[in-house]
């Protein structure tokens, strides 16, 4: 019953939200603007923040706890393998093996140059491929050492690292957007990180991704959506929003079903592979969603500015619906 009237009260305020019975409010206890989320089950969370601050859950996002990393940075990735074990990243990779309370960090990537890790993937806790500035990194003994595995050409420029679950390609993307014109980029590598091959992307600058397995993916420019089913050597215009949205994140929850967040503050989804796309959810308030994180138990998790954290369909059964 009182989650009932929480989400009840939340639902009131929210303004153009599409399907409130579908969504749920997260409450995080502190200030926090999110900049990315990750999830290792139902029920353990992790989530960065602007200028410093983190946050995790351990009841599947109903309620976060939120703190100083006393990183004095504002992070902008999040990965969490359990409870105790975190990592996350700005200007070198760290990692917490208390659950937050006390960070290390991995390699020394902060004094390569002052340039942003943007994403990293972990395909073991030993084995990590890693986006920094112009340079994708490579470690294979937990981010001890980093080895150069690609390092972009001039006037290309990636801020994602995407794959799909328990594959071995990864995709680079991103793409610059100036007074004369706007250009995407993606990059592949099929051996887990270690080599790259710079692909055609014939279209605008890229600023969202995400891939199923190792050939189907779907790309963001802005407003408009491009899927490829052969591992990015071609791709097919699919949908679009209005031409006032700005995709900033993409998820998946299959090969149909896909979530895409914007600046505005809307979650979107289509069911048949981004041809068509309806909104699911809209915050009341206009708070950009930053990042979304989706899995076949948490369909998806969006977190953005002021705190801002929805899930879609239930994920709360164990702990905000119930209680426990």
């Amino acid at each position: 019953m009182f989650a009932h009237h929480l989400f009840l009260a939340a639902a009131l305020t929210l303004g153009k939200a599409e399907a409130p019975s579908d969504w749920l409010v997260g409450v995080p206890d502190g200030y926090c603007d999110a900049t990315d989320v990750d999830f290792t089950d139902a029920k353990i969370g992790f989530a960065t923040c602007a200028g410093g601050a983190a946050m995790t859950t351990s009841d599947g996002g109903a309620s976060w706890h939120v703190f100083d990393t006393q990183l004095q940075q504002s992070l902008v990735y999040a990965h969490v393998e359990n409870a105790t074990q975190l990592y996350a990243a700005r200007l070198g990779m760290y990692e917490s093996e208390d659950g937050g309370a006390t960070w290390q960090e991995l390699g020394n990537l902060s004094a390569r140059n002052d340039d942003s890790l943007f994403e990293a993937q972990f395909f073991s806790p030993d084995e990590i491929v890693a986006l920094k500035g112009a340079e994708i990194l490579r470690s294979t003994d937990g981010g001890s050492s980093w080895q150069l595995a690609y390092s972009e050409p001039s006037d290309v420029y990636f801020n994602q690292l995407k794959r799909g679950p328990r594959t071995n390609t990864v995709y680079a993307s991103g793409g610059i957007t100036h007074d004369f014109g706007s250009f995407g980029f993606v990059a592949r590598s099929i051996d887990r990180g270690a080599t790259w091959t710079l692909l055609t992307f014939p279209y605008a600058q890229i600023t969202a991704a995400d891939f199923v397995d190792d050939v189907n993916g779907l790309v963001a420019t802005g407003n408009a959506f491009y899927a490829t089913s052969d591992g990015g050597m071609s791709w097919l215009a699919v949908g679009t929003l209005s031409p006032g949205e700005y995709v900033l994140d993409i998820a998946h929850g299959s090969l149909e079903h896909w979530f895409a967040g914007t600046l505005g503050g809307c979650v979107y989804e289509t069911t048949d592979s981004g041809k068509t796309w309806n909104s699911a959810y809209c915050d009341g308030r206009g708070r950009s969603i930053s990042a979304l994180y989706s899995s076949r138990s948490l369909p998806v998790v969006a977190v953005g500015n002021d705190g801002l954290v929805v899930a879609y369909k239930g994920i709360f059964q164990d702990g905000f619906e119930s209680g426990k």
